[in-house]
């Protein structure tokens, strides 16, 4: 099915006018009205693809879902490092939509690191998820949700350092 260059500029022109907003305030407080005024659409047109800012919202978490999946199945390794500097390297060059998912629903950090977790299964079964007992499984998940700490502080922080740095960092951390 050829793609239709009209509907991915108009679904472009609101995503970013959603982006936008999402910086200014939270999706409690954006109207369909506000979108599309900043979009230069008219209501049908946005009701078209979305059913409300929430639907939106829903349907971008997905697409970054998707687009973290699709990353980490085209890597031929289990290397720690190598599937996180991929990982990484996508979500910084997607910035913008990435870091205001992330600051409108918290879980997608935690979705998209459990992705990574699945694929580097066997590698980790020699490490951390070696069946642990007791404080060792405190510790390996101490390990784990400080990943997501760190994730988090790094886009937050507008990920001045580089993917392969923070990648290493946390390979290091987890091993």
């Amino acid at each position: 099915m050829a793609r239709d260059r009209r509907i991915e500029y108009t679904k472009m022109v609101i995503r970013d006018s959603f982006i936008r907003l999402l910086k200014e305030k939270p999706i409690n407080k954006i109207t369909v009205k506000e979108v599309c005024e900043l979009a230069d659409i008219n209501r049908s047109t946005f009701y078209k693809y979305y059913l409300d800012p929430y639907d939106w919202i829903d349907q971008a978490e997905r697409e970054c879902l998707q687009t973290s999946q699709e990353v980490i199945d085209k890597i031929d390794s289990t290397d720690i490092e190598v599937l996180l500097t991929e990982l990484f390297q996508t979500i910084k060059d997607n910035y913008e939509m990435f870091s205001v998912i992330f600051a409108n629903h918290g879980n997608l950090l935690k979705e998209i690191f459990a992705l990574f977790l699945e694929k580097a299964e066997s590698r980790l079964k020699d490490t951390i998820l070696h069946d642990p007992e007791g404080s060792q499984k405190w510790e390996c998940y101490y390990r784990i949700y400080g990943c997501n700490g760190i994730i988090s502080c790094w886009i937050k922080d507008g990920m001045e350092q580089p993917p392969k740095e923070v990648a290493s960092y946390i390979a290091s951390l987890i091993q």
